[in-house]
């Protein structure tokens, strides 16, 4: 997605120091913008108070206020705050077999181990000796950790000092802790809690947090008999762990487990009743599919007598464009090859401009009590992240109160609350939606999706980037288009990195066709072919065909194609059906005349395929 300055509409390529969220072009602009952004700015990272001492103040929350002697006296130091993103990634790969200890045991869905590696062994020690050195004298300064940050911290029991994950902060001056090094957990006080010292070396985690793979509680939560039973097997003890797959969104390792009887721990879950088979992330079926609309639907009219349902609001018409059209763009969607959004870079100034007629329009119009827009109604929806407004379609109801929302002008979709809803005007559905759907033309998959290696490596080398594309197609309601970063040396065609990469097969460049012409086309394949003896087949000679515009006084929308003057020009049908089947024509001459070889003798006034120089 472009995210677009809060306060003058143009692109926004920062973000907020304190909040990391709300983007801006400049700090001439962010500064403007602060009387208001202020009420709403919550910090992620919180900054040393000496640069802000206004700011870190207001940061601190009733339960965290502190003297004005304190705070002065933890301003006194600065210290770059660590992230888990900030130290070194582990080199185990998926599918390896590692000899580890299960350090920590909560479940088969949450266990810690630790890798019986000696460079793991070696770091753990090394970690442990700096930080007794460094932390062992009093600070005699106040330190307030923030969520997500890396600490030194000191456990309660042997009054040690560990690497702690900060997991959430508590109105008390106590954060839970989470020791990366060991994976158990605690609670503890502010003063206990110091910045990560810069001499220590960022090794990564040294204990991995693990889930049995295949298999799920059959209940909703693991029994206390399964765990005990589990954990009297583990705990402590030398095993074998097969990691099968890295889960980024948990930080976590699916693996499973060797038990003594060279039995996986588990088929031992599983013939012992503790759990069953962990469904497939199956393709929905039409039947799936039926039954989540018709909930939806439900979910939808359960309280909607009486409301307003938005029901005038229908979707802008999307872009226009035709087969061998070629223009600058942005990605601003990005799911795989074969599912990505793109927004013209030539139509910069007028998503600007209608952005800032949206922030006037929802500043000005109050969240009505009776509007609950219809699925597939357009209204003006605020973004979570961003927390500005957009044009969006309604999708669905997952819930009574919250509604499914696709940004028309973007291509992503999010979950909202029914209130960050406003009804939108007529005026602003007057522009096209500005996202055009997408697929990469000429590429497939290997096997039977795309793999995640391939998705990342592609989203690297699209995000942020002007592109130049070129459209070959459509299919399945996208359009195929090729795509080429001119900026790089030598230029790259994506479609030829996939390939060459061994992410994609080639595939060929296909376009659905209107049912007319497939008929058509299916006629001729099957019309008998006439054998050399018999007569030669008489060619019916072509005719033009020309549109007819009504007479009656009707508005026809029209797209200027030639001016030779003001008393003769030309122009194509500008309506979204007529200019599909421009494109399709396009597409099939192609196809036509790059198989044609036989020579070809024109004659005047008979229509014919000719070369645009």
């Amino acid at each position: 997605m472009v995210y677009l300055c809060k306060f003058c509409g143009q692109q926004g390529n920062f973000r907020c120091k304190r909040c990391k969220k709300m983007p801006y072009c400049s700090v001439v602009c962010q500064t403007e913008d602060w009387m208001e952004h202020r009420r709403t700015c919550r910090p992620v990272d919180l900054e040393p108070a000496k640069e802000k001492p206004k700011e870190s103040m207001a940061l601190l929350g009733a339960g965290h206020k502190k003297s004005l002697t304190e705070l002065q006296a933890s301003d006194s130091s600065s210290y770059k705050k660590v992230y888990l993103k900030d130290l070194q990634a582990s080199k185990i790969t998926d599918g390896a077999d590692i000899q580890a200890t299960v350090v920590e045991f909560t479940s088969p869905g949450r266990f810690f181990i630790l890798p019986q590696n000696p460079e793991v062994l070696e770091a753990l020690q090394i970690i442990s000796t700096e930080l007794q050195k460094t932390c062992s004298n009093p600070s005699g300064t106040a330190y307030l950790p923030c969520d997500g940050e890396v600490c030194a911290v000191q456990f309660s029991c042997d009054k040690n000092w560990y690497r702690g994950l900060v997991q959430s902060l508590a109105a008390d001056k106590t954060a839970n802790i989470l020791y990366i090094d060991f994976g158990n957990e605690e609670k503890v006080p502010f003063e206990r809690i110091r910045p990560l010292p810069a001499n220590i070396q960022q090794f990564c985690p040294c204990v991995m947090k693990c889930r049995i793979a295949g298999v799920v509680p059959v209940v909703n939560e693991w029994s206390d008999e399964c765990c005990i039973t589990v954990r009297q097997l583990l705990a402590g003890k030398a095993v074998t762990v097969k990691l099968l797959e890295t889960v980024e969104k948990e930080c976590a390792h699916a693996v499973d487990i060797q038990l003594s009887m060279r039995e996986l721990l588990s088929s031992f879950l599983l013939q012992n009743g503790y759990a069953q088979n962990e469904p497939v992330n199956a393709p929905p079926t039409k039947q799936d599919i039926s039954a989540m609309l018709n909930a939806s639907f439900e979910n939808f009219k359960c309280l909607s007598d009486g409301k307003d349902d938005n029901g005038w609001a229908t979707p802008p018409e999307p872009l226009t464009q035709a087969v061998g059209d070629k223009f600058s763009v942005v990605v601003t969607h990005f799911l795989s090859p074969s599912d990505l959004v793109v927004q013209k870079v030539e139509n910069a100034g007028l998503i600007q401009d209608l952005q800032l007629t949206l922030r006037n329009h929802c500043s000005q119009v109050s969240t009505p009590q009776n509007f609950r827009p219809a699925p597939g109604t357009v209204c003006c929806a605020q973004f979570s992240e961003d927390k500005q407004w957009y044009r969006a379609k309604v999708l669905a109801y997952p819930s009574e109160e919250r509604v499914c929302v696709g940004y028309l002008d973007f291509g992503n979709a999010e979950e909202v609350d029914l209130g960050q809803l406003l009804p939108i005007s007529a005026s602003l559905l007057a522009l096209p939606m500005q996202a055009i759907p997408c697929a990469l033309a000429g590429v497939q998959p290997v096997g039977e999706s795309w793999s995640k290696d391939c998705i990342l490596a592609l989203q690297r080398q699209l995000s942020n980037r002007v592109l130049q594309l070129e459209i070959q197609g459509a299919q399945e309601g996208k359009t195929l288009v090729s795509m080429i970063d001119e900026a790089s040396d030598p230029q790259t065609d994506f479609a030829e990195l996939l390939i060459s990469a061994g992410f994609a097969a080639p595939a060929s460049t296909t376009v659905n066709l209107s049912a007319e012409e497939t008929t058509a086309t299916a006629a001729a394949s099957v019309s008998p072919t006439v054998s050399s003896s018999a007569s030669p087949a008489v060619s019916q000679p072509l005719v033009w065909s020309m549109v007819e515009l009504p007479s009656d006084g009707q508005t026809v929308p029209l797209l200027t194609s030639v001016v030779e003057s003001p008393g003769r020009f030309h122009c194509h049908l500008g309506s979204p059906t007529e200019l599909q089947k421009l494109m399709e024509l396009e597409v099939q001459l192609k196809h036509h005349c790059e198989a044609e070889a036989s020579p070809f003798v024109p004659k005047v006034g008979e229509p014919c395929c000719a070369l645009l120089p």
